[in-house]
């Protein structure tokens, strides 16, 4: 028996700019009500610039929360001391920036709520 998502049954007949904008959506919205789940005392919040500031920062946060949760720690960081997000992973991606906000735009008032 295969079980169809409503969001897909929902979003199959938008273009493909709605049909990101649904995705998009749907996956920060299961995705927050998981996190949501994870006990306070849990949770290491971190920001992407921050991260990319300061990346061995993150890593020992990261290795005190495992301590104080009980896991060993791990090897010393050997990563970059900073790096500068580019955003252009996909330099020969082509991306209708009009049409995407268009249906982002019109995603909101089909499903009727706020899409962060």
């Amino acid at each position: 028996m295969k079980i169809i998502r409503s969001e897909y049954v929902f979003l199959k007949d938008y273009n493909v700019y709605t049909q990101l904008a649904g995705q998009v959506y749907y996956a920060n919205q299961y995705i927050e009500k998981t996190l949501l789940k994870i006990p306070k005392p849990n949770r290491l919040v971190v920001s992407f610039e921050a991260f990319c500031r300061n990346p061995s920062k993150l890593y020992e946060q990261v290795m005190r929360k495992l301590n104080q949760l009980g896991y060993q720690g791990g090897k010393t960081y050997m990563g970059p001391r900073s790096f500068q997000p580019t955003g252009k992973e996909y330099p020969d991606f082509e991306f209708d920036v009009k049409a995407a906000k268009t249906a982002l735009s019109n995603i909101k008032n089909r499903i009727g709520h706020d899409i962060a």
